[in-house]
C-alpha cells in the first residue's frame, strides 16, 4: 500500500465527500439512511453484508489487485441485472487501484458510482437516466 497515495486521496475524498444533506437523489438519499447510518444494524456486520441485507441482494464483488480486472469486469457484465451492485474494496489504497476504479465507475454501462473511500459501489439501474457519481461520507 501507498501510504502516500493513500492519504493524499483521503485528504482529497474528505474535502469532495458530501453527507446525506449535500446528496440531491433519493435512492442516495435512502442509501445514507438505511445503510450507512442504520442504527439497527447487527453488531460486526459489515458495509458489504448491511448492503446485501438492505437491498435483498447478493453483491458481485471485484478485486483490484487482478492483473486483468477490466476484462473480469466487461465478462461479467452480461450476467448482471439491474439491481445488482457490485462492491469493490481498497479502491483509493494504490494509485493503481484508483486509476482502475475511475475507469470502472466512468463506464458506459454503469449508471451510478457511490465513492466512500474504502469501498466503491457500481450500479446499474435503469431508473437512473443521467449517469452519477457521488461521493460519501
Amino acid at each position: 500500500m501507498s501510504t502516500w497515495h493513500a492519504l493524499k486521496t483521503y485528504i482529497k475524498y474528505r474535502k469532495q465527500a458530501k453527507t446525506r444533506h449535500g446528496v440531491h437523489s433519493p435512492f442516495v438519499f435512502d442509501f445514507v439512511e438505511n445503510v450507512l447510518h442504520n442504527k439497527a444494524h447487527i453488531p460486526g456486520e459489515d458495509l458489504p453484508e448491511r448492503i446485501a441485507t438492505y437491498y435483498k441482494i447478493n453483491p458481485v464483488y471485484l478485486s483490484l489487485d487482478q492483473p486483468d480486472v477490466l476484462h473480469s469486469f466487461e465478462q461479467c457484465l452480461p450476467t448482471l441485472r439491474p439491481e445488482d451492485i457490485i462492491i469493490i474494496r481498497d479502491i483509493h489504497t494504490t494509485a493503481h487501484n484508483s486509476k482502475v476504479w475511475k475507469r470502472l465507475a466512468s463506464h458506459t454501462n454503469v449508471t451510478m458510482s457511490i465513492d466512500l473511500y474504502k469501498i466503491g459501489l457500481l450500479l446499474f439501474r435503469k431508473e437512473f437516466k443521467v449517469k452519477q457519481h457521488f461521493i460519501l461520507k
